[in-house]
């Protein structure tokens, strides 16, 4: 079973980061181990502000339309520390922070669920990368206190 099978909030959102600069809001899932990026647009329904639009999901499973087609629901192939391709960054993330432009921070709870099970990692700052023009998530930072 996956942490969302065990647990009774299936999403978790804890953390909102919004980027005024770009109409951009950051959502942390901690239970889906994703990140989810919106797009407010104020000149949307005669300058009332419309709907968001997703720009994009880093991680998690996929709970979310496709932002655009043929893409999964983790739109980033996803590189950590070492150069290595792998299928999460992070897992039970909180507290998601813009560094610079593309370059963002976060606390990992490093916590996985294998058969029911809760399997605690050491915490964990992240920071990664984002490339939007070639879809790549990169781990720049990883601190293990």
């Amino acid at each position: 079973k996956t942490h969302c099978e065990v647990c009774s909030e299936w999403c978790h959102g804890n953390t909102v980061h919004w980027d005024i600069s770009g109409g951009f809001v950051y959502i942390v899932c901690k239970h889906l181990n994703a990140i989810i990026k919106l797009q407010f647009n104020n000149n949307n329904n005669n300058g009332r502000g419309g709907p968001p639009r997703l720009v994009w999901q880093l991680g998690g499973p996929p709970p979310l339309p496709q932002p655009q087609p043929g893409l999964g629901p983790n739109q980033f192939t996803m590189i950590n520390i070492h150069g290595e391709n792998v299928d999460q960054l992070f897992n039970a993330p909180h507290e998601w922070t813009t560094v610079w432009k593309n370059k963002f921070i976060l606390f990992n709870n490093n916590v996985k669920y294998l058969q029911g099970k809760k399997l605690q990692g050491p915490s964990q700052l992240i920071q990664i990368e984002i490339d939007e023009m070639r879809w790549i998530a990169r781990q720049t930072l990883l601190y293990t206190p």
